[in-house]
């Protein structure tokens, strides 16, 4: 049976594990959180009106218009689950606040 020591051990390797898939996470991202985080809101916002037509058209309109790197952001959008506007949002966001938190 494990005593005091081992299991503080373990509670600070799983920490450390923790605070590192977040900073991988992060370091991933194509570009800093909180423009992500305003992607969300404004998709929020429009798919709330207008709901989601199955692609990435308020994603890529938003790039746009803050003049974000479309190619690398859309790939990492589609890697991480976000293959249209609702996706981005119900699975990428997820992600991203995970990473943040």
């Amino acid at each position: 049976m494990p005593n005091k020591e081992d299991k503080a051990s373990r509670k600070e390797i799983l920490r450390e594990l923790r605070d590192a898939n977040k900073r991988n996470t992060q370091d991933a991202f194509p570009v800093p959180h909180p423009p992500l985080n305003q992607l969300f809101d404004y998709l929020d916002q429009q798919l709330s009106t207008t709901g989601c037509d199955h692609t990435l058209r308020l994603t890529r309109e938003f790039i746009s218009r803050q003049s974000l790197p479309e190619i690398e952001t859309i790939a990492w959008l589609e890697k991480n689950g976000g293959y249209c506007d609702c996706e981005v949002l119900g699975n990428v966001e997820e992600i991203v606040s995970e990473a943040t938190s």
